[in-house]
């Protein structure tokens, strides 16, 4: 997995915009270049995981393919489908009690968690599929995982892919491989080839797997993951797909003079800046 990346120095005096997190996409693929500090990860389904690209993947990734989901499990570990208001809210409090001894952790707002992962309240599910699953252990809630396929967004030109998120575990491997046998299986079951995550939920939402700036608190639209996050997603068979940056910046520091000159210039000839009118908005934004 990456670690650290470059400086861009923007030419004005002071102002110096730096990778500030590193996150990734995650799949099953051989290594890619290093690019930068947040990872995106996808793969090639075959038997219960996803393997990208000509190159094999290691033999456990080829262990049956089965639609079902058969991996042997510890007889104290189940996985629980969220079904009902109040294992949504588990399956959201979860990843709270995970991270709340990290003192960059920000926790989230209840509400709009679940706004977000309710149908009625978030659009995306209009043309989405869903399924987020809990992984309990002795009556404890111990990690959490969500498969989706976005039915806008399913050709990539190397199979139908889906897509898994809002992944958050204890340091243990068997938490790891069950929540992931788990989406696997349901992305294969519904014709999927190749799996790309962590998206939470989609592309327009949270992405990535945070792998660098660990000492820094999120910010808005960004998630956070534990040291170990990355190592244990691996295990599984999944490989960087893509590199994802999150810049921090002085804004009290001058613009760069590129910028300054282009203020200068005005608004094109034709064109108007004026507020949003919120009493007419659904024509606003069309």
């Amino acid at each position: 997995v990456a670690r650290g990346g470059p400086r861009a120095d923007l030419g004005a005096k002071g102002v110096t915009v730096r990778p500030f997190l590193h996150r990734c996409l995650l799949s099953f693929a051989p290594p890619h270049t290093q690019v930068g500090d947040l990872i995106i990860v996808s793969g090639v389904l075959t038997g219960p995981h996803v393997i990208e690209g000509a190159a094999a993947a290691p033999s456990p990734c080829e262990k049956t393919k089965s639609m079902a989901f058969e991996m042997p499990q510890p007889s104290d570990l189940t996985l629980t489908p969220v079904r009902s208001t109040a294992e949504l809210r588990r399956f959201i409090e979860v990843a709270n009690r995970l991270n709340a001894k990290d003192p960059n952790w920000v926790t989230p707002l209840m509400y709009e968690r679940m706004a977000a992962l309710t149908p009625k309240t978030n659009p995306f599910f209009e043309h989405a599929e869903v399924q987020l699953w809990l992984a309990v252990r002795g009556g404890r809630d111990v990690g959490r995982i969500s498969a989706q396929i976005d039915h806008l967004a399913t050709e990539t030109g190397v199979g139908k892919t889906g897509n898994f998120g809002m992944i958050a575990g204890e340091d243990d491997a068997e938490v790891f491989s069950a929540l992931f046998r788990a989406a696997e299986a349901w992305l294969r079951s519904r014709g999927c080839t190749r799996a790309l995550g962590p998206f939470n939920l989609s592309i327009n939402e949270e992405v990535g797997l945070l792998v660098d700036g660990f000492d820094s608190k999120p910010m808005v639209m960004m998630g956070h993951d534990p040291r170990y996050a990355a190592a244990r997603v691996e295990e599984q068979g999944y490989r960087k797909a893509k590199d994802v940056y999150a810049y921090v910046c002085d804004p009290r520091a001058a613009l760069p003079e590129a910028i300054v000159r282009r203020l200068k210039r005005g608004l094109p000839k034709g064109v108007t800046l004026r507020q949003l009118d919120m009493s007419r908005y659904d024509e606003e934004v069309k």
